[in-house]
């Protein structure tokens, strides 16, 4: 998954280029789906870990 999310946004490879390129070329079969059903499960837990109670980095206090 690292290498996938990694690939997808900071070398900014779409999904059907890893799929078709680089992961056919070393006989491995990850389907684009599969990619984007893990990337999207990985985005929700890390949202899950910034979403806590914990006071607004700018300093700002909610009214």
């Amino acid at each position: 998954m690292a290498f996938v999310a990694t690939s997808r946004f900071d070398d900014h490879s779409p999904y059907y280029r890893q799929e078709h390129g680089q992961f056919r070329r070393a006989g491995i079969d990850i389907p684009r789906s599969t990619m984007c059903v893990d990337a999207a499960n990985f985005i929700r837990s890390r949202r899950r870990l910034t979403n806590t109670n914990s006071p607004p980095a700018n300093g700002s206090r909610p009214r």
